[in-house]
């Protein structure tokens, strides 16, 4: 980065991570978030301070449109207007940009021919049903 003329010091935090006392924070944020999670890492209730918020919008984001956006989908139960209000929230967050990802998680999922049931799911690979899981004794043992 110094380079092109940026002075980039890694500090760590000394105090509360709520008072914002820095320019970049790196912390965890997946694009295969959850709707819940969501709203705990961008919601403007879910902001960390004194009060001991068990929030995770330690970058201090607040936007009302993506407010109403996150309690809108929480109270939809047609999973087609929560998918359109879902896109609404992450064309929201693309324009403002709370966050700059700076890398993907890929997951790569393998298993032999013989064990059965590994089924990605929509979220978390195949770890979403392992209780579907089973080996296929006539194929395993030759």
């Amino acid at each position: 980065m110094r380079a092109i003329g940026i002075d980039v010091r890694i500090v760590p935090i000394t105090g509360p991570i709520w008072e914002r006392a820095y320019d970049l924070f790196l912390c965890w944020c997946d694009g295969r978030s959850t709707p819940s999670e969501l709203t705990a890492l961008f919601g403007s209730t879910a902001i960390p301070g004194d009060s001991l918020s068990a929030g995770h919008n330690r970058m201090g984001y607040q936007s009302e449109v993506v407010d109403q956006l996150l309690a809108a989908q929480d109270h939809t139960t047609d999973w087609e207007a929560r998918a359109a209000i879902l896109e609404r929230i992450h064309q929201q967050l693309a324009l403002d940009l709370p966050v700059i990802p700076i890398y993907v998680h890929v997951d790569i999922v393998t298993g032999h021919g013989y064990v059965k049931g590994l089924t990605p799911g929509p979220m978390n690979g195949i770890w979403w049903t392992p209780e579907s899981w089973w080996v296929s004794l006539s194929e395993a043992i030759p």
